[in-house]
């Protein structure tokens, strides 16, 4: 009997033991690894679209064709209806509110006309800040005075002009899909002109190609041809910069959350002289949706 009760109390002893070390060894087991929160994705711009136009343009221009040597220049309206293209990318910040860049290209256009001068010297010289028609011969007995003949200016302008803008745009509604906006841009423009003269006198014959003869008859007797005509008969040309302003209206339609199609109305200023109005049509792609 006292050995049955020494080999329960030693079971029970070996049990309580092996209950603590589990415990213990529960106790010592290494923690968890510890898990970094993962980083916010941060989307760039949302808002960022593409652009892309095609335009039908009425280009008005008033250039100098001629300066006589009296300092008097004539000036003509142009009116030319061409085509341009527009590449840009913007920023739409809210349901309102969107800017972008652009670059305008328009392809080039020329137009030809025939300008009269007619003599008012009634066969006499005039000092050259009097003088009208095309100079003939400068006067052998007083150089500062010129004779003077009617003649005819036939020229051919080429126009080439270009246009970077900053614009922005107030987007006034959403209807349906389509949204009526209103926009005005700022930026520089590049616009070149060749200009072409044909000098003719009063005999339909050619007067002056920049050579040292004149080529025509001037009707004055006992005296040379006063040259005016240019090299070739290529007249000035020139290149500038100019501060561009433009003004715009217009609607989009959603194709689908990635594209929309924009018509409007746009006049752009290329410089003192020269500005469009131009009906326009294009995409704008939003890469990301």
């Amino acid at each position: 009997m006292r050995r049955t009760i020494h080999a329960a109390a030693a079971a029970l002893l070996a049990w309580t033991a092996g209950g603590t070390l589990a415990a213990e060894a529960a106790d010592l087991s290494l923690p968890p690894l510890y898990q970094p929160e993962s980083s916010p994705i941060v989307e760039l711009g949302s808002g960022w679209y593409l652009r892309a136009d095609m335009a039908a343009y009425d280009m008005r221009y008033n250039p100098v064709i001629y300066g006589d040597l009296d300092g008097n220049h004539v000036r003509t309206n142009l009116n030319n209806t061409n085509f341009g293209a527009t590449l840009g990318f913007g920023y739409q910040f809210n349901s309102m509110f969107r800017v972008d860049l652009t670059y305008d290209y328009m392809t080039p256009f020329s137009r030809n006309q025939g300008v009269g001068f007619v003599s008012n010297t009634n066969g006499g010289s005039l000092p050259f800040a009097q003088a009208t028609g095309c100079p003939a011969t400068i006067d052998p007995t007083n150089p500062a005075k010129i004779y003077t003949i009617t003649c005819s200016a036939d020229y051919t302008t080429k126009v080439t002009a270009s246009a970077y803008l900053a614009n922005g745009y107030l987007d006034l509604a959403h209807w349906y899909g389509v949204t009526p906006y209103i926009g005005a841009g700022v930026g520089l423009s590049y616009v070149q002109t060749q200009t072409k003269v044909v000098f003719r006198d009063f005999g339909g014959n050619l007067y002056g190609t920049g050579t040292s003869y004149c080529g025509g008859n001037t009707g004055l007797s006992g005296f040379s041809c006063f040259d005016l005509g240019y090299w070739n008969n290529n007249g000035p040309k020139t290149t500038k910069y100019n501060f561009a302003y433009a003004l715009m209206a217009g609607f989009s339609y959603d194709i689908s959350s990635l594209l929309k199609v924009d018509i409007g109305y746009r006049y752009l200023n290329l410089g003192s002289n020269i500005s469009s109005q131009e009906f326009r049509a294009g995409v704008r792609i939003t890469p990301d949706g």
